[in-house]
This record gives C-alpha cells, structure tokens and sequence, in this order.
C-alpha cells in the first residue's frame, strides 16, 4: 500500500483521525443493501443516538469532565 491507513490532521484543539483505506470501503459498500439517501441518513442518525446514548458514552463524557479516568461498563 503506497499510502498510510491513517491520517491524523490536527488544529484548533480538534484531533481529526480517517481510516485511508478505500478498498475496503468498497467492499464494505457492497455487504450493504443500497438505500435511498434519506432512508441512509435516517439509520445513520438512528445508530449515532443509540451510541451516544450508551452508558458507557455517557460516563465517557462524564470522565472527561471531572478530569478523571473513565469506569466502563461494556453497555
């Protein structure tokens, strides 16, 4: 593979990470079933809320503000 797998921009105190693999994403692409695009970003959103609802987002968010190591659950 001639490029890295990872690339990491940093700026304005945002770390910005991407997985560079484009193969992939192709065959990742194809276990799928196409969707219509409003169909898409409606199981997308649906997905990002059950994570960021997830206990374990939660007491990550928590740590993080009372600078403290996080205590995960797994859930």
């Amino acid at each position: 593979m001639s490029e890295t797998p990872l690339l990491v921009e940093v700026g304005d105190g945002v770390a910005r990470v991407t997985l560079n693999r484009p193969e992939v994403r192709k065959e990742a692409a194809s276990m799928v079933p196409e969707m219509e695009y409003g169909a898409a970003l409606r199981y997308l959103r649906e997905m990002i809320t059950l994570v960021a609802l997830s206990d374990d987002a939660r007491e990550g968010i928590a740590a993080f503000f009372e600078k403290r190591a996080p205590r995960w659950t797994g859930r």
